[in-house]
Formats: C-alpha cells, sequence, structure tokens
C-alpha cells in the first residue's frame, strides 16, 4: 500500500502478480494503528474490542455510551468501525474515536444496518462486563 496524500491506495499491477493469484479472492479485515505517543489519544481497548466483534457480527450495531472527563459521548460500532455521535471524530483513523481514559457506561445491542427513524433493539443497557462476560460464555472471544 502507499500513502499519497492522506489517502491509502492499494497497488494494482495483475500482470505484476503471479497467474496463480489473480484468480483467487482474497479476504482482509481492518484495524486502527496505534502510533501514538500522546497520552490523550492512546488506543481505547474497550472500543477496540467491540469494533473486533462488529466485524464478525456484521448484522449488529453497538451503540455505546461513555464518560469522557466528567461529559457523556455517544459512540456508533458497525463493521469494525466506530463513530462519535457527541462531538466530531477524528477523519484519520488510527486515531481512537474516544480516549484510554473514557469509561463505558452502558452498550445498546442494535439490529443492523441501523436506521435512525426505526431503531430496533435486541438488548439495551448492557454493561461492559456483561457484554464481555457473554462474549465469554459463548466462546466467540
Amino acid at each position: 500500500m502507499l500513502k499519497r496524500s492522506g489517502i491509502w491506495t492499494a497497488l494494482t499491477f495483475p500482470h505484476l502478480l503471479p497467474p496463480s493469484s489473480i484468480n483467487h479472492r482474497v479476504q482482509c479485515s481492518a484495524r486502527r494503528r496505534a502510533l501514538f505517543d500522546d497520552e490523550e489519544y492512546e488506543q481505547n481497548e474497550e472500543i477496540g474490542l467491540l469494533e473486533t466483534y462488529t466485524q464478525y457480527m456484521k448484522d449488529e450495531v453497538l451503540l455505546v455510551k461513555a464518560m469522557v472527563d466528567g461529559e457523556e459521548a455517544e459512540v456508533l460500532v458497525f463493521k469494525g468501525f466506530s463513530s462519535c455521535l457527541s462531538y466530531k471524530t477524528s477523519a484519520d483513523t488510527s486515531r481512537s474515536v474516544i480516549p484510554a481514559r473514557a469509561v463505558i457506561k452502558t452498550i445498546d445491542r442494535i439490529k443492523g444496518p441501523f436506521d435512525p427513524s426505526n431503531i430496533q433493539f435486541i438488548e439495551k443497557g448492557l454493561t461492559l462486563e456483561a457484554f464481555k462476560s457473554r462474549l465469554r460464555s459463548d466462546g466467540q472471544f
């Protein structure tokens, strides 16, 4: 991959690839890069776990309510990516949408795809610990 003007682009030179690899489909997963020396933008492990969960559960959306420095923040997590609904989300995907010091209060599981005018809750008001224990009991993580 090449980084050009802030956008990642893929090399597309099929004539340089071996003939056996051209006809095969490759599936890749995306993860945020943790490249920060600054503690304010340190990667939030819990949001990373929720992003990984939604990569596998593509028909679910997670609405996360967290506290950051005494202020409530809402984060929407879907298909491995997260976006903050309470304030501006950075365009840099390597930055965590909420800092590591944030405390997750509740997680709402919503049937995807997300439609704000017709929200269909699967479960509402789960704590992070209850969510993690369900994952362990289901053998998913």
